[in-house]
């Protein structure tokens, strides 16, 4: 099996089996956590420090969950359903996405985001086929596929943030070198225009967020 960053990954143990349960509070803060060996997100509420799980997603078809956004307006989970090829939408205190959105080229996404015009946007590692590096791809809120847009200069592509301005950032890495680059652009209603490197490099880039502020934050 391939792993995020396209190395031999190896299993010590088989993946667990689990069964889809939500006994989550209806209101109030709660926080998720994709498994990607073991098919699952997992879901705290309030502080994560010394609790299981109040829940558990494990949906028909999700495989490999890895980049997940929260949309603030609906609560709404979206979920990079990295090895099912598409991006699963679920509502708070659902056990099956309510919409799922595809790319027809058979993107493996690594994460997702929605953009304040309600756009959403993944970032794709490679497509399933290896016969395209990383991508971005675009659809509106109601499924309908906009494109995709290849990313400039990339190995695989990675995680992606976009800030209430429109401006968005995704990383990317080559490999072996683990080197990792950060780009910006932005996609108006899903049309993704020229993206840039902003100049910051990092080793081995992990998940970007726009924080309070819109300060960017980047494992």
């Amino acid at each position: 099996a391939l792993s995020p960053l396209a190395m031999l990954q190896l299993r010590l143990a088989p993946p667990h089996h689990f069964a889809s349960f939500d006994a989550c509070p209806a209101t109030g803060t709660i926080e998720y956590i994709s498994d990607y060996t073991n098919n699952v997100i997992n879901i705290y509420k309030g502080r994560f420090a010394g609790q299981a799980p109040c829940g558990q997603i494990t949906s028909s078809g999700m495989v490999n969950p890895q980049g997940m956004f929260v949309k603030a307006s609906t609560h709404d989970l979206y979920v990079a359903n990295t090895g099912g090829h598409d991006i699963f939408v679920f509502h708070r205190g659902g056990r099956r996405p309510f919409i799922s959105y595809t790319d027809p080229s058979d993107q493996n996404p690594d994460d997702v985001t929605v953009a304040k015009d309600g756009t959403v946007i993944a970032a794709n590692i490679f497509q399933a086929n290896f016969q395209e590096a990383g991508s971005i791809s675009t659809w509106h809120h109601d499924g309908f596929f906009i494109g995709n847009f290849p990313m400039p200069n990339s190995f695989e592509g990675l995680y992606v943030t976009v800030q209430k301005d429109g401006t968005l950032y995704y990383n990317d890495v080559d490999l072996p070198s683990g080197l990792g680059l950060l780009w910006t652009g932005s996609c108006p209603n899903g049309a993704c225009g020229t993206f840039t490197s902003t100049g910051a490099t990092t080793s081995f880039p992990g998940g970007l967020r726009s924080a309070d502020g819109e300060d960017l934050v980047q494992i």
